[in-house]
């Protein structure tokens, strides 16, 4: 009767640890998805983002974060990002982050 009891309970301490501890992932979700023309205020090259605002002189500034996946487009093609210049008006399509930064998917130069 007690062998089969601490089956039972290595069964249980099992099932448990496979149910939180290798079932876990984190949680990479966007609030919002947006796809609004910015006008680029400053470069932070060496953190892989910069600062842009919405083309209205009352918008807050948002931190946009270049990631190695993100596609920057220049009369339709592909360039370095460090070809975006402070007055620049770009077309930005990605999401915000959590502490409302962007996450930029694309980035459309005219």
């Amino acid at each position: 009767m007690k062998k089969n009891i601490y089956i039972y309970l290595i069964f249980l301490f099992i099932f448990v640890f496979a149910l939180f501890f290798l079932n876990t992932k984190p949680a990479k979700a966007q609030l919002v998805v947006i796809g609004n023309k910015y006008s680029v205020t400053k470069m932070d090259i060496p953190k892989r983002r910069f600062e842009a605002r919405l083309n209205s002189k009352k918008a807050g500034v948002y931190y946009v974060l270049i990631r190695k996946n993100t596609v920057v487009l220049q009369n339709g093609e592909i360039v370095q990002w460090t070809k975006i210049k402070p007055g620049d008006i770009v077309t930005i399509e990605g999401g915000l982050t959590w502490d409302l930064k962007i996450k930029a998917k694309k980035i459309i130069i005219p």
